[in-house]
């Protein structure tokens, strides 16, 4: 879709430099990709590219109880960048009629994000990069109407090498959670009390917490 040739919108932020607050900048838009930005006196025109459409589908398999996705995602950001991302999920439903394990299941799955390309000062070496995250719940059914849920699960930012983590580009923003859980529901009402453990890799935050959350579907 064409990106509109006429926009007026003007916005106020507070910005920073180099971490630092810089005072109060203003954003003027003539149009979806053509703009002015001023600060401390300063003004710098902004250009960018139209929406760009993305594409994606997902490949699935079954079998009796457990079933598999591979989902895929592609969309060209503008500057000659690209994203693309890439998610596989693992169900294992409640095998009903096997003794024991038919009052559990279980599920996984592992998502990237790869950002690359793009012309001199904007992609290529030092550039690139990608995001990961994944989870792993299982849940026990005492009975049909309650379960207990354990689920765990690590997200990664901005990472440049490795395969699911830089360890050389480490912030709190690279973390791991614990989630205990139990929930129960009947007919249409759900409640939950939730306990969240998150494990940041550098510069532990003090931001476990202790939720409950209760939902009525009509």
């Amino acid at each position: 879709m064409p990106a509109p040739t006429t926009v007026s919108v003007a916005g106020y932020f507070l910005a920073a430099r180099a971490g630092a607050p810089a005072g109060e900048a203003t954003l003027r838009m003539k149009s979806a990709t053509k703009g002015k930005l001023s600060l401390a006196g300063q003004e710098w025109t902004i250009t960018g590219d139209a929406t760009k459409l993305g594409w994606g589908n997902r490949l699935g398999a079954s079998w009796m109880f457990v079933s598999a996705w591979y989902s895929a995602y592609y969309n060209p950001l503008g500057f000659g960048r690209r994203l693309f991302m890439q998610a596989l999920d693992l169900t294992i439903a409640r095998p009903r009629g096997i003794p024991v394990l038919q009052h559990f299941s279980f599920g996984a799955g592992l998502l990237r994000a790869d950002v690359s390309g793009g012309g001199p000062g904007i992609g290529g070496v030092g550039f690139d990069y990608y995001n990961f995250a994944d989870y792993l719940q299982l849940r026990y059914y005492p009975t049909d109407w309650l379960y207990v849920q354990y689920r765990t699960g690590l997200r990664t930012i901005n990472n440049r090498r490795g395969v699911v983590l830089d360890k050389s580009r480490l912030t709190n923003a690279d973390a791991s959670t614990h989630n205990f859980a139990v929930v129960g529901r009947y007919r249409g009402l759900t409640g939950g009390l939730y306990y969240f453990i998150n494990l940041e890799k550098v510069d532990e935050i003090p931001n476990d917490l202790l939720r409950l959350i209760v939902t009525y579907e009509f």
